[in-house]
This record gives structure tokens, C-alpha cells and sequence, in this order.
């Protein structure tokens, strides 16, 4: 659970028994596309619209 302290904040003394949840997709290839997106424009959420230009990486979709 230390990867989690990378956060900002101490979510482990803010919540002392936190309950972790891994959501994957079958198609790996659309999950990183999807999260290429998200870095690049700052957005996660469908309802919501990027403030900026993204631009499709393979360097970036490869690392994810």
C-alpha cells in the first residue's frame, strides 16, 4: 500500500482501513488508449469535456 502515499496525502491515515477495488478491461489496448486520454487532457470522467488538444502517442499508449 505504500504506492498509495504518491497521492499527496496520507489516504491511509485519513482512512485507516481503506477497501481497494481493481477494475480491469478485457481489451488492454482501449483501457491504456483510454488512459493515454485522460493524462493527456486532464479529464477521467465520460461527461466531461477535454480543455485542451490531445494527441494520439504510441509511446504513451505503449508504456501504459
Amino acid at each position: 500500500m505504500l504506492w498509495f502515499r504518491n497521492l499527496g496525502g496520507d489516504i491511509l491515515d485519513a482512512f485507516p482501513r481503506p477497501c481497494f477495488l481493481l477494475i480491469k478491461r478485457k481489451d488492454v489496448l482501449s483501457q491504456a488508449v483510454s488512459h493515454s486520454l485522460a493524462v493527456q487532457s486532464g479529464v477521467w470522467l465520460g461527461s466531461e469535456i477535454p480543455p485542451n488538444k490531445v494527441e494520439y502517442s504510441y509511446f504513451d499508449i505503449e508504456k501504459n
